[in-house]
């Protein structure tokens, strides 16, 4: 349902990869489509009842919450009540999905990294549902542009959730030191990216930004060599070992 409202929405408005519009609809492919996706895949059998309790909401809310966010952000204009009424319910829907995040990481003592960067998926995705809220409302928080408060917002929707649920799930299966590596760079170089724009803003050097995005991007590289590895495991389906292909060399 989700990717059928995406396809009526990219329809009814289209718009070209460089224009804003295009970064707006970026955004509203991971409430509609990528959430349920990457949380149905970041489920565990362990799960106490409280999380279970917490996920159930979650699944039932992400529909109408990831429309009214369509509503806010491509209907209503910008800065009114009215859209920031109708994005609330995906911050509470981040809100829950981060609660699961941080109550899987406490239980477990943190690590292992795969299994930690499952978590931290979760655990990001609140700060791009509030990032979201801040540009419907028409925020600029310490003077950054509005594109970059929507682009942040896109950041925690994507690297921030599906690399690092990604990039666990694939160390889960292949565990050892690199997976580990990857695991770890990717968990600490989300929010480290974050951090060096924010410092690179209030007059900070550089370099921080600089450094923190090559470490993200390395780490990056290396889900997708984990994902190349994978094609190579026994039992995996023909059409996992093409998708996987793809994303991996996307990457």
């Amino acid at each position: 349902v989700g990717g059928l409202i995406w396809i009526g929405l990219v329809c009814w408005r289209p718009s070209s990869p460089f224009d804003v519009g295009w970064a707006r609809q970026l955004l509203l492919f991971s409430p509609l489509i990528l959430v349920p996706l990457v949380v149905d895949l970041a489920e565990r059998r362990d799960d106490t009842s409280v999380i279970r309790r917490l996920l159930g909401l979650a699944n039932w809310l992400q529909l109408p919450a990831a429309v009214a966010l369509v509503v806010a952000v491509e209907v209503l204009a910008q800065g009114s009540v009215a859209a920031a009424a109708c994005t609330l319910p995906w911050l509470l829907v981040t809100g829950l999905l981060g609660l699961v995040g941080l109550l899987r990481a406490w239980r477990r003592g943190g690590m292992p990294w795969p299994e930690l960067a499952v978590d931290a998926g979760l655990v990001f995705l609140p700060i791009g549902g509030g990032w979201a809220l801040l540009h419907v409302l028409g925020e600029q928080p310490l003077g950054f542009k509005p594109v970059i408060v929507l682009l942040t917002a896109i950041h925690f929707h994507y690297a921030g959730l599906v690399l690092p649920v990604i990039t666990g799930l694939s160390g889960r299966r292949l565990p050892g030191g690199f997976s580990n590596l990857v695991a770890g760079g990717v968990t600490i170089g989300v929010p480290l990216v974050a951090a060096g724009i924010t410092s690179t803003q209030l007059g900070g050097p550089p370099a921080v930004e600089t450094l923190s995005a090559w470490m993200t991007a390395a780490a990056a590289i290396g889900t997708s060599v984990l994902l190349l590895r994978l094609v190579r495991t026994g039992g995996v389906p023909l059409a996992s070992k093409v998708l996987w292909t793809v994303s991996a060399v996307s990457l």
